[in-house]
């Protein structure tokens, strides 16, 4: 049985690593938010490319058939900006953006579940108060390195986070949809009584 003290201690370290793992938490779904936007546009871009680079292809095939100096001009003009959007491209490197930001992500939702496991393992009693903090130290060491070299983040990323984690909640489940994802016999809801729905259905 813990003295008053040691009760105010667990609440104390309780209270910390709740805070901790609201941080990361956070900060992992504002990473994943930038990982999906650098996605979206790692996407459009390949299809830009493949629009220009078709159509450079189809006019200069077009002037050789046609010998029309006007389609080649136009041809050498999309061959530029297709030259030009490469180099842009090169600039900013989107694919390694996504990268960078799906690599964070997955190391923070990592570090994310070990504060939630810590979380109960305070609220259990079981672990003494110098274990609990030795753990709680080696879980920060490891989410301030990912931090050191974790990519900026966007304030529209930041946006989109607060959204998906205020109003629709993206990281909490109810007791039924948790139920609904596991086999019947590890389930906390009961399932509902056949023979009142048959009962139901009669009427």
């Amino acid at each position: 049985m813990h003295t008053s003290k040691n009760t105010h201690e667990y609440e104390k370290l309780l209270g910390v690593v709740r805070e901790l793992y609201g941080r990361v938490a956070w900060t992992h779904k504002t990473h994943e938010k930038d990982r999906e936007n650098w996605s979206d546009k790692v996407c459009r871009v390949r299809w830009v490319n493949v629009a220009l680079i078709g159509i450079t292809t189809l006019l200069a095939t077009a002037g050789a058939i046609t010998n029309s100096q006007t389609t080649f001009i136009v041809a050498s003009v999309f061959g530029a900006i297709s030259t030009a959007f490469v180099v842009y491209q090169l600039s900013f490197n989107p694919e390694k953006l996504e990268s960078e930001h799906r690599r964070t992500a997955k190391k923070l939702l990592y570090l994310r579940e070990r504060y939630l496991i810590l979380i109960q393992k305070i609220m259990s009693d079981n672990a003494s108060i110098k274990q609990l903090q030795e753990e709680l130290e080696s879980i920060h060491r490891e989410v301030s390195l990912v931090y050191e070299y974790a990519p900026d983040s966007s304030p529209k990323a930041y946006s989109e986070a607060s959204k998906a984690l205020k109003k629709e909640e993206e990281l909490t489940f109810s007791s039924e949809e948790i139920d609904s994802l596991l086999p019947e016999a590890l389930r906390l809801t009961a399932p509902p009584d056949s023979s009142s729905i048959e009962g139901d259905a009669k009427d």
